[in-house]
């Protein structure tokens, strides 16, 4: 595998569950807004006080282990993924403490599946969340979402449930 010297620029990445290693394409570093922040963020932004779906949702981040390259954690970058809040996996990865195991659940993770979560990092996660997009978000479903939705016994994501103000 093939890592950039330059750091803001990934080429590739994996979100991982299980034994299972699914590819992920990485875009620039803190440029995607993906949708897990606080709620009062997400309100505001909407027009139809309607929540972003992922803020009653949370099923990716407590059923993938998402690891990223290690020069994204603050200890390497200012600004980026608190290290304390990960662990090593080799000497080029990281992953979110709290994503072993059978029971996976990222520590930034705050709130309750299914009912009110966000990202107690969102300005500071990985890469690899950033690029993690919801199903119907952008018009296309994501088998990934449905998968984790699907597993914590919640259903799909529809293209009706994003308001057109998002």
């Amino acid at each position: 595998m093939i890592f950039y010297r330059l750091f803001p620029v990934i080429a590739s990445g994996l979100l991982e569950t299980g034994c299972r290693n699914i590819p992920v394409a990485f875009s620039r570093m803190f440029v995607h807004t993906s949708p897990i922040r606080s709620t009062e963020d997400a309100m505001s932004e909407n027009t139809h006080d309607k929540p972003h779906p992922c803020l009653t949702c949370g099923a990716c981040c407590a059923y993938f282990r998402a690891s990223f390259y290690w020069a994204e954690a603050d200890d390497a970058t200012p600004g980026g993924v608190p290290v304390e809040m990960t662990r090593k996996l080799n000497q080029y990865r990281r992953s979110m403490l709290g994503m072993d195991g059978a029971h996976p659940r990222c520590i930034a993770l705050e709130g309750e599946i299914g009912r009110s979560v966000y990202c107690s990092i969102y300005e500071r996660r990985a890469s690899v969340c950033r690029v993690f997009t919801p199903s119907w978000e952008n018009g296309e479903p994501n088998e990934r979402c449905d998968r984790a939705r699907a597993a914590w016994g919640l259903e799909p994501l529809r293209p009706g449930d994003w308001s057109a103000g998002e």
